[in-house]
């Protein structure tokens, strides 16, 4: 790493690029390495592990960790739908890589909801929020995503998911705060 070959390679590849970051498998030892070519490019990435390789023809594709995504609203289609908020939060998590992101949607488990999806949601756990009042988390996976709903029949049991300003403010205080503490 030290010797006048690599230098020399160093020094051709900064007259072609203002920077030069080098990324490597370690060969004495990540903290020798570094210390040596950290003295002559602008940067060292040295990769102790490689999780997952795919192999597809010559090339080689190196798979990061999905990150994880969470749509939390009040209404999603196809369950409960009044507006277009529940086209956006229905629609645009079918719309990201699933291979790059793990996709989640809560939303309120509504009675309005029809059965055809009640019958085929999980009970994952429930628990009582501020040692009083009842939160239960159901879950349905569906078109590659994980659908979560946030159950408590006193709040959500109405034919249709929004009522007046003033129930519906202590209804979504309470939904927000089961989202967090689930």
């Amino acid at each position: 790493l030290g010797s006048s070959k690599i230098k020399e390679l160093i020094d051709i590849l900064k007259c072609y690029y203002d920077i030069v970051i080098f990324v490597f498998a370690p060969i004495i030892g990540a903290l020798t390495d570094s210390l040596i070519m950290g003295t002559e490019v602008d940067g060292v990435v040295i990769v102790e592990e490689v999780i997952d390789i795919k192999t597809e023809e010559q090339s080689v594709e190196i798979t990061t960790p999905r990150r994880s995504v969470a749509f939390i609203g009040s209404e999603c289609y196809p369950f409960v739908k009044t507006g277009g908020l529940a086209d956006v939060v229905g629609s645009l998590p079918k719309s990201m890589d699933p291979k790059k992101y793990d996709i989640r949607v809560i939303i309120p488990l509504y009675h309005a909801i029809p059965e055809k999806y009640r019958d085929r949601m999980e009970t994952v756990y429930y628990f009582q929020m501020d040692n009083r009042i009842y939160v239960g988390v159901k879950k349905l996976e569906m078109d590659g995503i994980t659908y979560y709903f946030i159950d408590n029949e006193q709040y959500f049991s109405g034919l249709v998911p929004y009522y007046d300003m003033f129930q519906d403010l202590e209804r979504f205080a309470y939904f927000s705060k089961a989202v967090l503490s689930a």
